[in-house]
């Protein structure tokens, strides 16, 4: 099986090829045992490569598929169910788990490994769970926010699989109490935003959802130091991280944030020097940090997601 991997990765077979190859194997109980230990041998770049070209084989093709899948974070080990009514969306994130965002991942493992490892993580935008996942099987109090209620569900299954408990608030981040429209589409609910104008880009036929809008801060008095936040609203991470400013300024969170283009960066940057941040690229290693961006050269760096602390 590890020849077989090995096989597809170097030769870079047609996604086609590649499809008839693994839904059999997947099918199987053993012949899919076998697939995930030579996977799990795999190096990182390796894995990256496999789901690049396999992630989707389920995408218009069901398959009567049921068992696990089985990944690693650091000395956790973690299960995602394979079932054929969700096979399409199981199969994706079995793949993405240890390999999706992989300068993420790293920073995540640099962290925590490093002499002051947080104690509450803030996952806003956590989507289908998989970071809530990771740091509560850490150990690590982890305290959710997304408003998608089918990503929700979702999530639920996969942490009762794994016996963890994050706190999962089903809100949506900003500032003051009420309510927001909420833009997804049906089959890539991961792509919710509730910017009108990023929801006009998505190119698909769109569900709209009414979903409740909170203050961070409405969560922060019980927050442990030190704190990690991870955020990935589509657009909105500037009104979902004023919404807790006091949060911020109280505990000095480390904060990992996407932006996507230039007018995200620019207001990312007028925030973080708002408040006393420094923006470093990823990953970034606490011990070992690298020089701070100048507003020009994260402007410029081709990457989507970066580290802010406190300068």
């Amino acid at each position: 099986m590890g020849d077989l991997l090995k096989q597809l990765i170097v030769n870079r077979l047609t996604r086609a090829a590649a499809f008839t190859v693994i839904r059999p194997i997947l099918r199987n109980s053993y012949s899919r045992e076998l697939l995930n230990l030579a996977y799990e041998r795999l190096p990182n770049r390796g894995k990256a490569v496999f789901g690049t070209l396999v992630a989707r084989v389920f995408w218009d093709q069901p398959h009567d598929v049921n068992g696990l899948w089985r990944a690693r974070f650091l000395t956790e080990k973690l299960c995602i169910p394979l079932r054929a009514e969700s096979i399409n969306l199981d199969w994706i994130y079995a793949l993405s788990v240890e390999t999706h965002d992989r300068p993420i991942l790293d920073t995540y493992e640099n962290i925590i490994q490093s002499p002051t490892p947080p104690k509450t993580f803030i996952d806003a935008g956590a989507n289908f769970g998989m970071h809530s996942l990771i740091f509560s099987k850490l150990g690590v109090r982890t305290v959710a926010f997304e408003p998608n209620p089918v990503c929700g569900a979702y999530a639920a299954t996969i942490f009762a699989l794994n016996k963890v408990a994050p706190e999962w608030h089903p809100v949506a981040l900003g500032s003051g109490d009420g309510s927001i429209d909420l833009f997804f589409p049906e089959r890539e609910t991961w792509l919710g935003t509730t910017v009108s104008n990023i929801a006009d880009n998505l190119g698909a036929e769109l569900r709209v959802v009414s979903v409740p809008l909170k203050a961070l801060d409405t969560y922060s008095d019980s927050i442990t130091d030190p704190v990690l936040i991870k955020i990935d609203v589509e657009g909105a991470e500037v009104p979902a991280l004023r919404s807790g400013i006091e949060l911020i300024r109280r505990h000095r969170p480390l904060i990992i944030f996407e932006a996507n283009d230039a007018a995200a960066k620019t207001a990312m940057a007028e925030f973080m020097n708002e408040v006393g941040y420094q923006i470093h690229s990823l990953p970034f290693d606490p011990a070992r940090p690298q020089p701070e961006l100048t507003q020009t050269e994260f402007l410029r760096d081709p990457q989507t997601n970066f580290v802010a602390k406190p300068a």
